[in-house]
């Protein structure tokens, strides 16, 4: 039999999923190397889209690299396309970029692009090299700023809600990220306010969104800022670790006078709720809805089916259950569990993103101790008690309380949760019971003692660090005589 010769394409051409972190840079695979002769001869490449406009792009290690990130950001391209490169020879390539319509996209002609970018036609924003500057725009009323007074950088404008100054962190509005390669980046940025101060955070993103964390906190509070307050940021670098330029609601209101913002505030306004996973939740394979939430979506009376989707995009099928008073989502959790890495004590963030025949809910998030409100310590002198573990703690599953320590701290007449923080920063859901002349924990001191491995003789720190109807306590496990401060309280 005779073998059939191969026919290599006019044009070789090869494709290219757009990833998060694409805004670095994408390599020509190793497999392409074989029609350019084995090996990239050039240190350049010019790219093309529709035959008329060129980009030069420098070619490091068959990585695209310098000039890259111009050609992503004018062809907006972004996470979910799939960009084709097809060789024109003596490393020229036409691109074609496909969106996940799995179509070609639509540009605007090439007249139109040199005035105005097709995404932001509504908001007629002419479209202005990087290299120049960009003066705001002013009302009648207002004088033109100095030359200091400039922004020449993209930048976004965004009003302060309540879930930024409870959860410390800032959405950075999606177009805003996706146009500006932050979308599906984790890094260190710096933040500079009109002072010059500067302020060292990190950008996270989750599938949904890339956020300002780590340091938003005392940011914020050092700016003053409050519920409804605007201000501008302005990406300055865009390297390895962005700067942003913060302006307060003076350059804002300036930014806005008369015209339509061309970045909006993309802040999640569905409703969510947080979680505490506790033993039960991962034996049975079963996550509780806070009954406020549930009624107040309507689905405290429900049965139907479920999906949740998690940062990663995955879904999972599971069912909605209404049980006596309680809300529950089953089956098919076990899998969500395991493949999120979710343990006892994790608390985490859920959002109802659509709520039609089949309600469908986003995993957030875990939340870090950094995510949840600090809690106040006590000032008192009993604001905790040492002691050790005894077996009856063990065999009957109960914490006795020290009278000297729950009577001055209001425990002593108070029935209902207590919340616990292990030395692990796990959060648990225990009761608490007045039996006259004493205070017990007594339903879920077990999975605490079992999470953390007590055993009879172990020492420990009770610490009371926020009073009220739902007290919270620190429990130091296994506690050195040596870190002790104050003489120890004997439980009754």
């Amino acid at each position: 039999m005779s073998m059939r010769t191969r026919i290599q394409p006019e044009k070789p051409h090869f494709f290219k999923p757009i990833l998060p972190g694409f805004i670095d840079g994408v390599k020509i695979p190793a497999s392409f190397l074989k029609y350019l002769g084995g090996k990239i001869s050039e240190n350049q490449a010019v790219l093309r889209r529709g035959g008329v406009k060129e980009w030069r792009v420098e070619i490091s290690d068959q990585w695209l690299r310098e000039g890259w990130r111009a050609f992503a950001v004018e062809n907006n391209l972004q996470v979910g396309d799939f960009a084709v490169f097809e060789h024109e020879g003596n490393m020229v390539f036409e691109v074609l970029v496909f969106d996940p319509s799995h179509c070609e996209r639509e540009y605007a002609s090439i007249d139109d692009e040199t005035k105005c970018s097709k995404k932001f036609k509504a908001a007629a924003t002419e479209e202005i090299p990087r290299s120049k500057k960009v003066k705001l725009e002013l009302s009648d009323d207002q004088e033109e700023p100095d030359s200091t007074d400039q922004i020449c950088h993209p930048y976004f404008i965004f009003t302060v809600k309540p879930i930024n100054l409870l959860y410390h962190r800032l959405n950075i509005p999606r177009d805003f990220a996706m146009e500006n390669g932050l979308f599906g980046r984790e890094c260190n940025i710096k933040l500079r306010d009109q002072s010059q101060r500067s302020w060292s955070l990190k950008i996270k993103s989750s599938s949904d969104c890339a956020s300002i964390q780590c340091g938003w906190k005392s940011f914020a509070k050092a700016q003053g800022l409050k519920e409804g307050d605007e201000f501008v940021l302005e990406l300055t670098e865009n390297g390895e670790a962005p700067v942003f330029n913060f302006y307060g609601k003076d350059k804002a209101s300036t930014r806005k006078s008369g015209k339509e913002v061309s970045w909006r505030d993309e802040e999640p306004v569905n409703p969510h709720f947080t979680s505490t996973i506790e033993p039960h939740c991962i034996r049975r394979c079963i996550l509780y809805l806070p009954m406020k939430f549930a009624r107040s979506n309507d689905l405290s009376n429900r049965s139907c089916k479920l999906i949740l989707k998690d940062p990663k995009k995955r879904s999972w099928h599971a069912e909605l259950n209404s049980r006596g008073s309680r809300v529950c989502i089953s089956f098919g959790l076990d899998e969500f569990f395991t493949a999120n890495d979710l343990k006892e004590g994790d608390t985490c963030s859920f959002e109802l993103v659509e709520n039609g025949e089949t309600p469908v809910i986003n995993f957030l998030t875990l939340l870090t101790k950094d995510d949840q409100p600090p809690p106040q310590p006590a000032t008192d002198d009993h604001s905790y008690f040492i002691s050790t573990i005894k077996p009856y703690n063990i065999k009957s599953c109960v914490l006795h309380l020290p009278v000297k320590f729950a009577k001055p701290n209001g425990l002593t007449k108070l029935k209902g949760e207590m919340i616990v923080k292990d030395d692990r920063q796990r959060l648990w859901k225990v009761k608490l019971k007045d039996r006259g002349d004493r205070v017990v924990l007594s339903s879920g001191w077990s999975n605490i003692s079992r999470a953390n491995g007590l055993k009879v003789g172990d020492r420990y720190k009770f610490e009371i660090i926020k009073k009220g109807k739902r007290p919270v306590v620190n429990f130091h496990c296994k506690f050195l005589k040596s870190e002790e401060d104050s003489p120890a309280l004997t439980p009754n």
